[in-house]
């Protein structure tokens, strides 16, 4: 049976508000169960729809918040762990590198078994029960080996980094065929998370010791998973398959539906489109940007004498700074005269500002006001990268391209920020590392104007006006 379009169905009922489309095409689908309403029924049976959308907003927003509180409680206590168990700047430098390669580079293949064989919700349960394990082991047996640490660190990015684009790609299937825009607000629950978890990770460990940081993980991935398994991804990704097999008339035959492209068809369309191409390979220099600013940032201020206090801060404020982007981002995609290209090309420019602004700083304190600029250079590529992601992939590759996103974004460019990043700090100092950065950005967004044809026209309509 085919999926219907939802925006031409005459028992389409707007769900939850103009704010949260979440699920509106199951709200349909119970609207229009058993042949449709009766009209003594029609008032219950919205009310019953949208209350079943509601909770579905809840539940993926709360899953996305349970997700980052928990890596928030882990990541950087597990740094700390490190470093008092010895090991060398050098060392945690090189176990993060390994980290990034270890974890990314499961995540295109884990994706397209998912999409293959359509086990997302099973794919992911697995993975999220697994990654306690890791976890775990530092508080029960006190790891002190630099190969103990590299298989926890290892073991934790492999096992959680498919995650990552699994969670990306439902929250899209959820949202449905033309609400992707909207993904900025689910997603923001990602950075509250993140900031909450830090904040709380800090208290916590002050009052009851490092392990329970370690310990709170497990729980909060635990939450995390009872939540997800009561989501309706195989329906929702069924709906996108569904979109595979459109009907299709020759002659005066009668519509009969095309034969389903196989797997490697599709990733083959996928792989072969030349804006596909250069979206990933931009998103690579994004990536290496946003790595530089988030990580050697915090040595730069240090080299200027900042407090301990000022760079946490430094990080609040740039969290902080996530969540209008994030939420008005549906607003911007959704604009005629700004859509994802444009959003990405706005935070690629707001990313050369900061960088340049950044390289110039001489008192530390100036940072605060710069650390606004994360709403764009982060909250608005991620969110037009998810989105142009997902708009470049054929039905039924929904994971594998988010999955190949942030490989290139979180991976390849997460890595050679680090490493690239800190050679140039060495040998040439903080600002002119920073101002390298920004013309490589300058150079991607010249790529991106030039070859990637959504980009481009985009840019020509601004230069049009």
């Amino acid at each position: 049976m085919m999926a219907r379009n939802m925006d031409d169905s005459p028992s389409m009922v707007k769900v939850v508000d103009e704010h949260t489309p979440l699920l509106r095409r199951y709200s349909d689908d119970n609207l229009s169960a058993s042949g449709g309403l009766r009209a003594d029924d029609n008032s219950q049976q919205q009310q019953t729809a949208s209350s079943s959308a509601s909770s579905a907003y809840v539940r993926i927003c709360l899953v996305y918040f349970c997700a980052t509180f928990a890596f928030a409680s882990y990541s950087p206590f597990f740094t700390l762990f490190m470093k008092d168990a010895s090991m060398t700047a050098r060392a945690i430098g090189t176990l993060g590198a390994m980290q990034v390669v270890g974890g990314q580079i499961f995540a295109p293949p884990i994706g397209i078994f998912c999409d293959k064989y359509q086990v997302h919700k099973p794919v992911w349960a697995t993975m999220w029960l697994l990654v306690t394990i890791p976890v775990l082991s530092i508080p029960l047996f006190q790891p002190h080996a630099f190969g103990h640490f590299v298989a926890i660190a290892v073991s934790v990015a492999a096992l959680s980094s498919p995650c990552g684009a699994l969670l990306d790609a439902s929250a899209l299937a959820l949202l449905g065929h033309g609400n992707e825009k909207h993904f900025g607000k689910i997603r923001l629950w990602g950075a509250v998370g993140w900031g909450v978890g830090c904040s709380a990770g800090g208290v916590v460990v002050t009052y009851l010791g490092r392990a329970a940081a370690f310990y709170g993980f497990a729980i909060f991935i635990y939450i995390a998973l009872v939540v997800m398994l009561t989501l309706p991804l195989k329906q929702a990704f069924a709906v996108k398959d569904e979109l595979n097999m459109p009907l299709v008339t020759e002659g005066n035959e009668e519509e009969q539906p095309r034969q389903a492209m196989s797997m490697t068809t599709k990733l083959a369309t996928l792989l072969r489109q030349p804006s596909f191409a250069v979206f990933l390979g931009v998103m690579v220099v994004v990536g290496m940007g946003a790595t530089t600013l988030q990580s050697l940032l915090l040595i730069f201020l240090k080299d200027l004498g900042a407090p301990d206090w000022l760079e946490g801060t430094a990080l609040t404020v740039a969290t902080v700074a996530e969540l209008p982007v994030f939420h008005y981002s549906s607003n911007l995609i959704g604009w005629e005269k700004m859509g994802a290209p444009g959003l990405l090309v706005v935070s690629i420019i707001a990313f050369i500002v900061r960088a340049n602004l950044v390289a110039l700083l001489q008192n530390p304190y100036w940072v605060l006001p710069l650390q606004l600029f994360h709403g764009f250079t982060y909250a608005g590529s991620y969110a037009a990268g998810v989105y142009l992601a997902k708009q470049s992939a054929p039905p039924g590759l929904e994971v594998t391209a988010q999955a190949l996103f942030s490989f290139c974004y979180i991976g390849v460019g997460g890595l050679l920020g680090s490493s690239i990043g800190g050679i140039l700090f060495d040998e040439f100092g903080a600002p002119n590392m920073f101002r390298v950065k920004s013309a490589l950005n300058f150079f991607a967004l010249v790529v991106l104007c030039a070859l990637h044809v959504p980009t481009r026209r985009t840019v020509r309509k601004w230069l049009c006006v």
